[in-house]
């Protein structure tokens, strides 16, 4: 009988031990969303003003493209502008909290970035292929999280976008991005970035 209390006792632990982690695991998992939702808000703040500050009219676009290829009184109307250009905007880790934004053709971050968590964002005008685009940290790749599309002059055109990929869990290293164009004339671009 003794045995059995034991047992009981016993089961009953690694019913709770494994509740509890399970639990763990969907609050994480909703943290990282949370976490990345509230990262995406305060890039496009900030990076709207930043490409206003080139583009007077810029503007995102929600891309939520019904089946029927409009997006809320937009439609598709011809082919997709070629890939023209494409650079590391900026990063954001739990080591270094708020947005580094990057400098054209700048070789390596100025802030210490790693942690738990580190987002590396890209900027591309123009379309590139879903399947040409690879994202790497020190030569592993990395998921894409998002993308947000961007509108340069208020046409309600999409002329490119933001994308978010994610380098959680590296310390540092080098992230290396490239993409090649939807059309002609078919180019690859790519882009690199030195992570402290």
């Amino acid at each position: 009988m003794r045995r059995f209390i034991y047992m009981k006792k016993g089961l009953t632990a690694v019913v709770i031990a494994l509740t509890l982690f399970l639990t763990a695991g969907a609050v994480s998992a909703s943290s990282v969303d949370e976490s990345v939702t509230l990262h995406k808000k305060l890039l496009k703040d900030q990076a709207l003003q930043s490409l206003q500050e080139e583009y007077p009219d810029a503007q995102f676009i929600e891309e939520d493209v019904a089946k029927d290829g409009s997006v809320e009184g937009i439609t598709l109307q011809g082919p997709a502008p070629p890939l023209t250009s494409l650079r590391v905007y900026a990063a954001i880790s739990t080591h270094y909290p708020q947005y580094e934004y990057f400098a054209l053709n700048q070789l390596t971050s100025i802030e210490d970035h790693g942690g738990e968590e580190m987002y590396i964002v890209t900027r591309e005008i123009g379309y590139s292929r879903n399947t040409s685009r690879i994202a790497q940290m020190n030569g592993g790749n990395i998921p894409m999280l998002m993308d947000e599309a961007i509108d340069l002059n208020g046409d309600r055109i999409i002329d490119g976008y933001f994308r978010w990929w994610d380098a959680s869990g590296y310390e540092n290293g080098r992230f290396t991005y490239q993409a090649t164009s939807i059309n002609a004339p078919w180019n690859t671009m790519s882009a690199r970035i030195n992570m402290r």
